[in-house]
Formats: structure tokens, sequence, C-alpha cells
């Protein structure tokens, strides 16, 4: 999911794209566009006005008194109609922007969830957060400045130019011949300005996921004594954005003084024409003011424009990056059509056939793999750490594809049946526990859609989880919201009782034939005595099932059919645990080790 580095240059493709999401709205533009151009329309009257006003008031005698009351109340319509429309234009504006920021965010995370896990894992989590917050929030803020600046800029120049062709030619030329050097001086600076930015954005989200890693493992941290060493890495990052962001903000701030510079010169260009011909006559003095004005006017829209064209190219980079998220593969993209041939009934039966597979080219780790688990059978992976135990889960449940081989489920190949119908197979208990924010009685309900409350409190008994439970605040009522209000073995017994629920309401409500289990180091997190008594509810839930067990302690697999022994990715014994022990080889090594410790 990380974006690959590539020549940084302000993207039309990526502007393109943005404006696609505006498309939905176009109904609000609209009418946001026609806000912006009567604002501007009554704006540019009001020289007008002033103009006629100064003109009736020039002269010993001459003042006409009778004409105020008139010019002064159009003058006061047409600064409120102005006012009214702009604040209507802004409503408008934010309706367009936060409906874009809304649908970004949405379509963002859905490639989060639809996501294979090899990408989730490559990506850290921080980074993942902060493309769907602090750079759609980005993207937001410069669409919204992009709006209310570039729509009313636009009509402003336009209608500026139309209302000074309409006094005098003469001077709107010296205003027109002046206007590339603004634009120019914009555009070079602003493209600059965005190599940094999309730098800055970048060292942000390493950044965040450097704290989110650092706030997880607090605790190791200052168990390690590592305070320090935290500390520099942080200080090397910050250092990084502390000058890839001065550098983008003073390159961009390059624009702003450049643009007045430039406008400051139309000013006087206005000025100094004006009143050359004023003094021939072709023009009077009002008018003169009413150019001025119009000159204001005229620049006002570039000054604004340069002054958000730092916040533009920062939103350019965030949608940079938020589209390399939404570009990413979906996991499901390689499924087979869910109206392809019908899924086979629940049999239980699963193969592994001479499979192959690593995380990385370099490093292998599975070859040649065979596996049969006939139904109802319990089976056993057992061996050393990295020897490619849990990747066996991860390859059963399609989190990861094999790089050869088959793997078959109730008779069909796994890859031509959608992933969701494969994972409906199985119910799972893994080592990391997750538990989301809600009550206990909603993480135990979370896996089985329908359950009551007797059902949920009926697992917790199962997986003696129901007497802590009991004794919380709330009961099932508790919010579970902090990490630190419950123990690892607490939550791994709601994970346990969620698991078991899912399988007891698909053998009541679902289909022919009751899930598979996995249990992936199920019990890691909890003490000898209660393990003891989840093991006998494993027992009861396992009867009749395929199951998987993943252990190190190999006393919890001793009545499992088939023990298969790994060994750097390769099944070196297989067999019960009586069998395995007469062979005398690697298992029966590893029972010698484990029994010497006890």
């Amino acid at each position: 999911m990380k974006s690959e580095k590539k020549k940084q240059k302000i993207s039309p493709a990526v502007v393109r794209r943005l404006l696609r999401y505006v498309r939905p709205y176009r109904g609000w533009l609209i009418l946001s566009m026609l806000c912006a151009a009567g604002s501007v329309l009554f704006t540019l009257f009001t020289p007008v006005l002033t103009g006629d006003i100064i003109d009736l008031a020039i002269g010993a005698g001459n003042v006409r008194f009778s004409e105020f009351p008139r010019l002064l109340t159009e003058l006061g319509v047409c600064v409120a109609a102005s006012a009214g429309l702009t604040l209507l234009g802004s409503y408008f504006n934010n309706r367009i922007t936060y409906s874009c920021a809304a649908d970004l965010r949405k379509k963002a995370f859905e490639h989060i969830t639809g996501a294979p896990l090899s990408g989730i894992d490559r990506t850290p989590s921080g980074e993942l957060i902060n493309r769907v917050t602090g750079d759609v929030d980005l993207v937001s803020d410069g669409l919204l400045q992009a709006f209310t600046q570039l729509l009313s800029g636009a009509a402003t120049i336009i209608g500026t130019l139309v209302f000074m062709l309409r006094a005098s030619g003469a001077v709107t030329i010296s205003v027109v011949v002046l206007t590339p050097l603004s634009m120019l001086a914009a555009a070079v600076i602003a493209k600059g300005s965005y190599k940094y930015f999309t730098k800055q954005t970048e060292t942000q989200a390493e950044m965040l996921g450097y704290l989110d890693e650092y706030v997880g493992g607090a605790r190791l941290v200052k168990t390690f004594g590592r305070e320090e060493e935290a500390g520099k890495g942080f200080d090397e990052i910050n250092g990084r954005l502390y000058k890839c962001g001065l550098r983008a903000q003073i390159y961009s701030a390059l624009v702003n003084p450049t643009t007045r510079l430039v406008n400051n010169l139309v000013y006087a260009a206005v000025g100094v024409t004006g009143a050359l011909i004023a003094t021939g006559g072709s023009i009077t003095v009002g008018q003169l003011s009413m150019f001025l004005t119009y000159a204001s006017h005229y620049a006002k829209p570039f000054n604004e424009i340069s002054g958000i064209a730092a916040q533009l190219t920062a939103a350019l980079a965030s949608a940079e990056r938020v589209f390399a998220l939404i570009d990413s593969p979906l996991e499901y993209g390689g499924d087979p059509d869910t109206e392809a041939p019908r899924v086979p009934e629940r049999t239980g039966e699963v193969i592994l056939d001479d499979v192959s597979f690593s995380y990385t080219k370099d490093r292998r780790l599975i070859e040649n793999l065979c596996l049969t688990a006939k139904p109802g059978q319990r089976t056993a992976i057992v061996g050393p750490t990295g020897c490619g135990k849990t990747t066996i889960i991860n390859l059963l449940m399609r989190f990861y594809d094999v790089n050869s081989g088959d793997i078959y489920a109730d008779g069909r190949n796994a890859y031509d049946m959608p992933r969701s119908a494969l994972r409906s197979r199985y119910a799972m208990v893994l080592q990391d526990t997750w538990l989301m924010r809600g009550s206990v009685a909603e993480n135990i309900g979370y896996g089985a859609e329908g359950a009551s409350r007797e059902d949920i409190e009926q697992a917790a008994r199962r997986a003696m989880a129901h007497r802590f439970i009991r004794q919380l605040p709330q009961g099932y009522d508790t919010v579970i919201d902090d990490d630190d209000s419950l123990s690892g073995g607490q939550k791994q017994l709601i994970c346990i009782a969620r698991v078991m629920l899912a399988a007891e309401m698909s053998r009541l409500h679902g289909s022919s034939a009751e899930p598979m289990l996995i249990l992936d180091e199920a019990t890691s997190n909890i003490d000898t005595r209660t393990e003891l008594l989840v093991q006998k509810a494993f027992a009861d839930l396992m009867r009749g099932r395929t199951s998987f067990v993943v252990a190190h302690r190999l006393s919890t697999i001793r009545e499992s059919d088939m023990i298969l022994v790994m060994n750097e990715g390769h099944v070196v014994e297989q067999g019960n645990h009586e069998q395995l022990l007469q062979k005398n080889g690697f298992y029966a090594k590893l029972w010698k080790t484990m029994t010497e410790e006890e």
C-alpha cells in the first residue's frame, strides 16, 4: 500500500479525479457559481455608484444633494445583496466539500476493510489512519478554499474586465498586459512547493506510525529502559518533518509577495494611465476612483489564490496519497463470481495438495506441503517458532494466497469460491485478541447475528468467562473502552466465548454441517487452572467438527487424531501422540524437553 517514489509534480490526473467526486453534487456547484456571480456583480456595481456620488460632490456650488438618497439606497442594496449571496455561496461550498470528504473517507475505509492482510501487514497502522483522517481533512480544506476563492475569484476577474472595458479600453489594456506576470510567478512557485508538501505529508504519516508503535509498546519501552532511544527515533523523524515543512512553507510563501508586487504594479499602471486620461477630459474624477477600486478588486483574487497556494498544494499531495490507498488491490478482486457454480455442501474435509508459500521471495517458508484433514478429525500443528504453523492457518482462511499448489475445502478448490463462502466454513480463535468498543455482550455476540442475551450468557459460561463478567461494574453491559480495563486472559476468554457462540448459532440456524474450528494458541493468555476448564469446553466444541489446533504446549493436543510436526516449513512427522513418541524423532525430543521443563 505504500506509495511508490516518483517524480514530484502537480498531476492533472489527481485534479480530474477530485473533480469526479464533485460531479454528484454539481447541482450545489451550479448554485454556488450563481451566488458567486451575483455577489461579484453587486460588488462591481458599488464602485460605479461610489464614482457617481464623488462626481455629484465635486465643485463649489455644484453638489446635487437631491441625488444622494437614491444613490445611497442603491449602494446599500448592492452591499447587502453581495453579502447575502456570499453567505449563501459559502453554505453551498461547505455542502459540496464535506460531502466529497465523506465520500473519500468511505471509499478509503472500504479499501482498508477489503484489502488483503498482506497489504495491511506491510503498512503501519498509523499511516493508514492518517490517510483516512489527516489526508482527507487536508483535501477537504483544500477543496473548500478552492471553491470559495477560485469561483468568486474567477467571477471577479472576468466581471472587473468587463466593467473596465465599458469605461475605458486603454486603462483595461494596461491591466491585461501585466496580468500574465502574476499568473506565471504563482504557477512556477506553486509547482515547486508541491514537492516539499508531498514530502511533508509522507513524513507526517511516518511520524504518526512511529507514535502509534510507541504508544502500543510503551510498557515494553519503559521495561527495557529504552526511552532515550525512542526519543532519538522521534527526534530524527521530527527533524526531517521540520526541514521539509519549513521549506514547503517558505517556498509557498514566495507566491503571495510576488503576486502582490505585480498587482501593485497593476494598481500603479491604472492610476497613472487613468490620471493622464482624466486630464484630457475623457473620464471624470469619479470614474478614475472607480478604476482604482476595480484595480484593487482585480488584484484581490490573485492575492487570495496565491495566499492559499500552500493549502492547495498540500491538498493535492494528500489527495494523491488517498488515491494510492483507494487504488490498492482489494482482496475480493480475484474472487470468482458469486453466481458461479454452487458452493458445495459442508462435509468438513480439508486437503492441502503440494502447497508452497513464502512471505518474501528471498526466504522460503512452506514447501510442497501435503495434508488431508478428514471430516470430524482433530488436527494439531506443532513445531518451533517460525516453522510455519500460523502460516498454514493464514492459507486455509485465504488471508494469504499460496505461491503454488491447491487447497480444497469440502471437495472444492478454495480458489474457486468466494472468500466469504470459504471463511464462513470456519470458526476461529486467535492468539491475538481483538475487542471492539462496545459492551461485553456486544463483543461476544459480534459473530452471531440474532443471538439472544441467554445465548450470549450461555456461551460465556462454557468459556469460563461468566464469573468475571458478572463482577464487572455493569456486568454484560459494561462498555469495553480502555485496553487496561481487562487482563489479557479475560480478553481471551471473551474471544473464546465469541467463537463458541458463533459455532453454536451456526449449528442451530446454519447450513447442513457445522463450521470447522481453528484454534491458534487460543489459550496462550489464560492461567493453567482456567485453561483446563476451557479445554474441556473446547473438547465438547470440537466434537464432530473438523478442527485445526496450533499449540506450543504439547500437553494440550495429546488427544488429537492427527499431529503434524513442522520444522522449517516442512511436515517432518505426523501421527497421533503415542505413534510419534514411539518414532523417537523430532516430536519425541520436543515432548521430552517440555516435560523436563515442567
